[in-house]
């Protein structure tokens, strides 16, 4: 019960780490435009991006416990989901430490090495946009699964099961097709929705948390 409650509170917070990063996070624009005020706010929310990783697994670990009435699918949401930590904290990486760097560099270097710069940004931009993309997939196909496990179990409101299916499956046939768009602002959206869903699972694991049995 400890362990569930303790997972709970740790779901809602990684969700709103996730927030705060995303309320503060820059465009590239805003970086090249004013780096020395820019560029420490764009390290320190990918760093509390960073933070909220293992913390976010941490909750996560909770799940199959209280689903093991349906265990195969409790498991893969969490194999899911730690695939799509991994994915996420390479794109933290990338747009948070080594574009920095490369900013710093296009902004303070001469020509030919500015140029070569501009260039591995542009790689560095289509690194982090791979990796955010299996980030939502994968995220989503964990949403997604822990969805089906609470609408088949009870362990969970059907309050909570049924918008998780919505946002799992949507985000997942919108990767599929081909329409997501991860911008800042876009990628946003998708990170409210999910937070959404995170912050009700935490609260049902905190309110809820079962007593050991016999």
């Amino acid at each position: 019960m400890r362990e569930e409650r303790v997972g709970g509170w740790a779901m809602i917070l990684a969700a709103g780490m996730g927030l705060v990063t995303m309320a503060f996070h820059p465009t590239g624009q805003e970086t090249l435009a004013d780096f020395q005020r820019v560029a420490p706010i764009n390290v320190a929310a990918h760093a509390l991006a960073l933070l909220a990783i293992p913390i976010a697994f941490f909750g996560a670990l909770a799940l199959p416990r209280r689903l093991a009435d349906a265990p195969g699918l409790a498991r893969f949401g969490l194999v899911a989901y730690g695939m799509s930590q991994v994915a996420v904290m390479i794109a933290a990486v990338a747009s948070g430490l080594l574009a920095t760097a490369l900013y710093a560099r296009v902004l303070g270097s001469p020509g030919a090495e500015a140029d070569g710069a501009r260039l591995l940004l542009g790689f560095t931009g289509m690194l982090n946009h791979a990796f955010a993309t299996v980030y939502v997939a994968a995220s989503s196909l964990a949403i997604g699964a822990w969805s089906v496990a609470m609408w088949r179990t009870r362990a969970f409101p059907r309050w909570l099961a049924a918008p998780g299916l919505v946002i799992g499956g949507a985000l997942i046939g919108i990767t599929l097709a081909g329409r997501l768009r991860l911008d800042v602002h876009h990628f946003g959206m998708v990170v409210i929705a999910q937070a959404a869903w995170l912050v009700g699972t935490g609260i049902a694991l905190v309110r809820t948390a079962r007593a050991p049995a016999e």
